[in-house]
């Protein structure tokens, strides 16, 4: 089994994960779905500014894709220039992340702030192959997400801030070295060489001997084998996000779940030591969860205190 985390975790978000990926493999989509696919190929930034600012939209990548985005602005958003925050969800996750990201952007907007969240490549409604799922075309789809925020809504350029969960906490890092980051906010990001306890070692090092002798490996997800790139596998064979956090120099906040066995505290631990560089470096800890951080294990308490402690961060620091 590729994760090694918690039982309870894999029991809350097996079936989205199962929906996500059956969609992925067959290619099947809704009408609704289909219809969008479609009239994406005409859309143009000043079609998007007509629509509901709360609906789930579509922008083009730097590839000319299309990356599924939910942009949610303040209800007054027309007159003073409003912070900005990018939520990056984990590995084969989705842009609300069960709901998680949708309270957090909600929250923002009634606090006046504006966010985009973006599906990445593989990953939920996006129609690219999982084996596009990289750290380079993540980091790429985030860059043009900003850019298509500042062009389109009138946005604080000096206060962009970013959430991160999980792999989306090391995509987090690498857009801090591509632009300024003001604020981030990391639920326990996925910010090392490797994936400490689960692709490591020999283990990574076979993967990606296969990736270069197939054109892609594979890794087993939640009973699930996955189609991923030696691009991916080298990206996880390195430091640079470990580097890029070590030199950021915004504020930050780290959240981390007490029981997780998914991302180490090994690794959580030195990303705090790292944040030691930042403007302003806080922590909380979430002792009775996992990798779920409350949101997969149902634990509403613990998730209040996951969206509270977030929105606050954002709103001392960006307003």
């Amino acid at each position: 089994m590729f994760f090694k985390g918690e039982d309870e975790m894999k029991k809350a978000v097996l079936g989205l994960v199962l929906v996500s990926l059956f969609g992925l493999v067959s290619g099947c989509s809704t009408n609704e779905s289909s219809k969008k696919e479609e009239s994406a190929k005409t859309e143009t930034s000043s079609t998007v500014k007509e629509k509901d600012k709360k609906e789930a939209t579509e922008l083009k990548s730097k590839r000319g894709t299309i990356i599924p985005a939910t942009i949610v602005m303040p209800q007054d958003n027309t007159k003073e220039k409003m912070p900005l925050v990018v939520l990056a969800h984990g590995f084969m996750g989705s842009r609300d992340e069960a709901g998680g990201f949708s309270e957090v952007a909600d929250n923002l907007a009634k606090n006046g702030v504006a966010s985009i969240r973006i599906d990445f490549p593989g990953c939920n409604e996006s129609k690219e192959k999982t084996t596009e799922y990289s750290m380079k075309n993540n980091t790429d789809d985030v860059l043009s997400a900003i850019e298509f925020m500042k062009e389109t809504y009138n946005i604080d350029a000096d206060k962009v801030g970013m959430l991160g969960y999980s792999m989306g906490g090391r995509i987090t890092s690498l857009v801090s070295k591509e632009t300024p980051l003001n604020t981030i906010v990391l639920w326990a990001p996925l910010i090392s060489k490797n994936w400490e306890g689960t692709l490591e070692g020999k283990v990574l090092d076979d993967k990606i001997s296969e990736a270069k002798e197939k054109g892609h490996s594979t890794i087993e997800f939640f009973g699930n084998d996955i189609e991923v790139s030696q691009a991916l596998l080298e990206d996880l064979n390195t430091d640079e996000s470990v580097k890029d956090i070590d030199a950021y120099k915004g504020n930050a906040l780290l959240i981390t779940g007490g029981k997780d066995k998914v991302v180490l505290k090994s690794v959580t631990d030195n990303v705090q030591n790292s944040l030691k560089n930042a403007a302003k470096s806080e922590t909380v800890l979430l002792e009775n969860v996992g990798h779920g951080m409350g949101i997969y294990e149902k634990d509403r308490e613990s998730q209040d205190k996951l969206v509270k402690s977030s929105i606050d961060f954002f709103t001392q620091n960006l307003k």
